[in-house]
């Protein structure tokens, strides 16, 4: 039995059907004042997984996923959060809108 990956995902191994898997996407952009921030290719109805924050001096994670949600194509924004200048942002998330996947209802 295999699962073969298509275009929309991944194949069902079991009676042979297609289940749209939402693909999970990795974007590291640099830091900068509380508010939006760009991350090239998310869109409105995809989901953020995680935010972490790596600090530039001593290379420590934060999470600061709580504070990001997605408020228009190629925009995260945390306005009233963590200032992150001269640090790092990895933005993981769900690219289900890429395939035509449902918005997922967790942004905002």
């Amino acid at each position: 039995m295999t699962i073969a990956p298509n275009q929309f995902g991944v194949r069902g191994a079991s009676f042979g059907e297609d289940h749209t898997v939402p693909a999970m996407r990795l974007a590291i952009i640099g830091g900068g004042s509380a508010g939006d921030h760009v991350v090239t290719g998310i869109k409105v109805g995809d989901v953020i997984n995680e935010v972490l924050e790596q600090d530039g001096v001593s290379g420590l994670l934060v999470d600061l996923t709580a504070e990001f949600t997605i408020t228009a194509k190629d925009t995260i924004n945390n306005t009233g959060g963590t200032d992150t200048t001269g640090d790092f942002l990895i933005v993981r998330y769900f690219a289900a809108s890429d395939f035509g996947g449902p918005d997922l209802g967790r942004n905002g």
